[in-house]
């Protein structure tokens, strides 16, 4: 961790240890994180945290968990970049679509290659550099992130768990947040006026009132 995370963490660990003992009890953890209705996490915390079981937890175990959960992403970064060294055969730092191609040939997936540069080439140059690659699978995660937050709204909102949101559970959904739902909003949700909202009406593109329904509730959902 950089020493500003450092220094944070320090700080954050000095506020839970109450008594200033330089370790942090599970009754400590437990009034800090009541304030916050999050005792439930306690034991989560404990069961990953004290690595040698005392009971406690001290400053260097919480440092080791904060740079284990840092780790995997370092660790896909590395690996990330050891495809992508593969991949830039003649070793120029970028990936043509040729290179491209004859990895993608050994493996059957060659209709693939097209996609993949109209999506990682943003500069359009004919090559993929490693920095365009790590954009795209940044961009990747932050959909991924984004559909399974609406994917979770959508399930919260369809109450009776039928795979569809009808107009009672939608205007539900919104009156619980302060919002109001109109008639042309619901028409404008609803694409296929089948009298229901579809998941892909909910997450799809096609469906920017969907997706301010989605908006409204998801900070209260």
């Amino acid at each position: 961790p950089r020493q500003a995370e450092i220094d944070q963490m320090m700080q954050i660990f000095a506020r839970l240890d109450a008594n200033g003992d330089g370790k942090i009890s599970k009754e400590e953890l437990t009034e800090n994180f009541k304030a916050a209705g999050k005792e439930d996490l306690v034991d989560g915390i404990f069961a990953s945290d004290d690595k040698d079981g005392d009971g406690f937890i001290s400053l260097e175990e919480s440092m080791a968990a904060q740079q284990q959960e840092e780790d995997p992403r370092q660790a896909e970064i590395d690996q990330l970049k050891q495809v992508f060294a593969q991949l830039d055969v003649n070793g120029d730092g970028k990936v043509s679509k040729e290179e491209l191609y004859e990895n993608f040939k050994a493996a059957g997936k060659e209709d693939l290659v097209d996609g993949i540069f109209a999506s990682d080439d943003k500069d359009g140059d004919g090559f993929i550099t490693l920095e365009e690659t790590m954009a795209s699978k940044q961009q990747q995660a932050a959909q991924k992130a984004q559909y399974e937050s609406m994917m979770q709204i959508f399930a919260q909102t369809d109450t009776n768990q039928d795979g569809k949101i009808s107009k009672e559970e939608l205007g539900t959904a919104l009156k619980a947040v302060g919002q109001e739902m109109t008639d042309e909003f619901w028409d404008e949700s609803d694409l296929d006026k089948d009298g229901f909202v579809s998941v892909e009406e909910f997450v799809g593109d096609l469906a920017p009132n969907a997706g301010k329904a989605k908006d409204s509730l998801k900070d209260e959902l």
